[in-house]
């Protein structure tokens, strides 16, 4: 399990949020949703650690992270970015391999077994006929995939997604959560931020329901009627509006 406790983060001494508390149990997808400027990126950069400093504590199994080197971090968090560095020439078996970095010593190139491994992955997100194509030639939908195996491959418990469906289309987006599905089904956690309430009924084992940089509330499918609570919560912040979240 995975314990985040107290967790404020301040950006040029505005505080963005604060007194964040939650646990990531192994095997569940939980969804991030709120407004926005809520704070969800900034929550998720700063569970990463070294792209925003941070109060408070993450533990997993009850050790400190903040003790452990990056290999060490790296078995805990992988993250999957809204907005990826774009490297032309780059293949898009190497993006996924370039997960493995935990594993490698530094300047090692990647092995022919390591390939074959990224191959595999790849397989199964049935995306293996683009191994050999270069990531400026594939559409975003199929980045979000490649980038997604990348996070397999690293084999860290817990998946962070900033906004992964995002210019996704209808199709590509169920794809997507279809896929990360895999992941949660093998054991792995995934924390992900969306905007989309239907698709967060839809696939989330929870929701963290975030607005003005606090949790607003906890919902979970097993102990709960979690559509009629989350109309609930954004009548709360949109009085005036007329809410239908379907599902």
């Amino acid at each position: 399990m995975i314990e985040i406790s107290n967790i404020s983060t301040k950006i040029h001494d505005k505080m963005i949020i604060e007194d964040i508390s939650f646990e990531i149990e192994d095997g569940q997808m939980i969804m991030l949703l709120g407004e926005n400027g809520c704070g969800k990126t900034t929550l998720i950069k700063s569970l990463l650690g070294h792209l925003l400093l941070a109060e408070g504590m993450i533990c997993a199994d009850g050790k400190d992270i903040d003790q452990m080197t990056w290999r060490q971090k790296a078995e805990i968090f992988a993250y999957l970015p809204q907005i990826k560095n774009i490297v032309d020439d780059i293949k898009c078996w190497e993006v996924v391999i370039s997960g493995r970095n935990r594993f490698m010593k530094f300047f090692q190139l990647p092995t022919i077994e390591d390939k074959a491994k990224a191959i595999r992955i790849m397989k199964k997100f049935k995306i293996e006929a683009l191994a050999e194509k270069k990531i400026s030639e594939i559409s975003g939908g199929q980045l979000q995939i490649v980038y997604l195996c990348r996070c397999f491959i690293q084999e860290a418990r817990c998946v962070l997604m900033d906004e992964p469906c995002t210019y996704l289309d209808f199709y590509k987006q169920h794809l997507f959560l279809q896929q990360a599905q895999i992941m949660v089904k093998e054991g792995y956690s995934i924390l992900m931020s969306i905007h989309d309430p239907h698709l967060a009924l839809k696939y989330g084992d929870k929701i963290i329901f975030m607005h003005q940089g606090k949790i607003m509330a906890k919902l979970d499918k097993n102990t709960g009627n979690m559509k009629e609570e989350l109309k609930g919560l954004y009548q709360q912040i949109y009085p005036e509006q007329i809410i239908d979240i379907g599902g």
